[in-house]
């Protein structure tokens, strides 16, 4: 799962690895100087991994969480 945009993320509370995320579902925030951007998941999986925490600054298009759908490989 992508950043849409260059800021600072927040992650959705209570979204641990391990747990199931539905496709479309916001998983964090991305806050920038005039707005805030839900970062969403692209598809229904698994959160496998954190990448960036709360109060990191992400650029855009860049990783913030890693997701299992069960498609891979």
């Amino acid at each position: 799962m992508t950043s849409p945009s260059k800021g600072i993320f927040t992650r959705v509370q209570g979204l641990d690895e391990g747990e199931t995320v539905v496709g479309g579902g916001r998983i964090g925030t991305i806050r920038t100087d005039r707005d805030e951007i839900a970062v969403v998941a692209p598809a229904s999986g698994v959160l496998v991994e954190w990448l960036k925490h709360d109060g990191d600054i992400v650029g855009a298009g860049l990783p913030v969480a890693r997701l299992s759908t069960g498609t891979e490989g």
